[in-house]
């Protein structure tokens, strides 16, 4: 199952699920809607498992979820320094983990500023 960084997903199970168990929570989240129904959100790149166990405690789903980046997404490489840009018409500057400390933390500074700006602090 593929699952891209930051988007979810709405994953319908024929039966009810008592268990949903997510290898890893770091790469992929689960959020139970309800019985029938879970939103498996990508969070880092990687490869984790699913697990979602029926009532009667088998495995109703068992899959490994890989989360990959966007196909919107642009990686510039920089001798040793990365730094995303996230391009749908335009390219703009985007928190990727795994860019440049300094880049990570210039643009997480300017998306934290600009919205305490919207709300007026």
């Amino acid at each position: 199952m593929l699952v891209t960084i930051d988007q979810a997903v709405i994953l319908r199970f024929p039966e009810p699920a008592r268990s949903v168990i997510i290898g890893n929570p770091s790469i992929a989240d689960a959020t139970i809607l309800n019985t029938q129904t879970v939103v498996l959100t990508g969070r880092s790149f990687g490869t984790t498992n699913l697990i979602v166990l029926g009532a009667d405690g088998t495995a109703i789903v068992d899959e490994l979820v890989t989360v990959r980046s966007s196909d919107l997404q642009v990686t510039v490489f920089r001798r040793s320094t990365r730094e995303t840009y996230s391009c749908n018409p335009t390219c703009e500057p985007t928190l990727n983990v795994g860019d440049a400390p300094s880049i990570f933390d210039l643009t997480a500074q300017q998306l934290q500023t600009r919205g305490n700006l919207a709300l007026g602090n």
